[in-house]
């Protein structure tokens, strides 16, 4: 999964969170950042965790940029606003959800399964894995799944 947010301490907690209950995370601290690994890794990625207010490049421009590369990627919506303020402006495609920061382990996993599984994007490189013992923690690190 790739998770996209511009604070640091963001990234860091949801790297924590997916990482101890399995996910491989990727992260991203802007749009453009995302938008290049998800390019490059589109197969590897089941689920994007986004940011709605991020400066340089905005939520919703990283959205419509995310579906350009897939009408059925899912794709997570988070930010310390209320839901309904934070996502009226994103179209409704059956895609989206929405998680309200700050997330617990047990909210932002559900979510993130629940995602996935109706998304019918499990398959291969799509579930959940534990990294190896030992293994890098750089943010454009992926942890293939075994």
């Amino acid at each position: 999964m790739l998770v996209i947010d511009d604070q640091e301490m963001i990234l860091d907690v949801a790297r924590s969170m997916l990482e101890a209950t399995g996910y491989a995370v990727l992260t991203a601290s802007n749009g453009e950042e995302g938008l290049c690994l998800l390019g490059a890794r589109i197969d590897d990625i089941a689920v994007v965790l986004l940011d709605v207010r991020m400066p340089r490049m905005s939520g919703l421009e990283v959205y419509l940029h995310i579906r350009e590369l897939s009408r059925h990627l899912p794709v997570l919506l988070s930010s310390g606003f209320n839901e309904k303020e934070s996502i009226e402006q994103f179209p409704g495609d059956g895609q989206l959800t929405f998680i309200q920061k700050p997330y617990e382990l047990s909210q932002l996993v559900a979510k993130v399964n629940a995602s996935i599984h109706s998304s019918g994007r499990e398959g291969p490189g799509m579930e959940r894995s534990r990294p190896p013992p030992g293994a890098p923690a750089s943010r454009a690190d992926l942890h293939p799944a075994p």
